[in-house]
C-alpha cells in the first residue's frame, strides 16, 4: 500500500468498549502515510461519536505488543 491515511484503527469511539486484538502479515509499505495501524498508536477512546484523541504512539509491550516489524 501507498500513500495511506489509515490501514487499520480500532473503534475509539463505541458506546461500549472491548478488548480487541488483531494480527497483519506480509504488508509492505511505501510512500507516504499517517497510522499503519490504530492499535499502534494510543487514542483516549469516548462514546460520543467524535474523533478519539491521540495520546500515544508505538508499542508499549502491555496494551500495544508489535514483533517482526522490519524496515527497509
Amino acid at each position: 500500500m501507498s500513500n495511506f491515511d489509515k490501514l487499520y484503527r480500532f473503534c475509539g469511539n463505541c458506546s461500549t468498549q472491548a478488548a480487541r486484538g488483531v494480527v497483519m502479515e506480509d504488508i509492505t509499505v511505501s510512500g507516504d502515510g499517517d497510522v499503519l495501524a490504530g492499535v499502534c498508536d494510543l487514542f483516549e477512546g469516548n462514546d460520543t461519536g467524535d474523533e478519539p484523541t491521540k495520546i500515544g504512539e508505538g508499542p508499549d509491550g502491555t496494551s500495544r505488543v508489535a514483533s517482526g516489524i522490519v524496515e527497509q
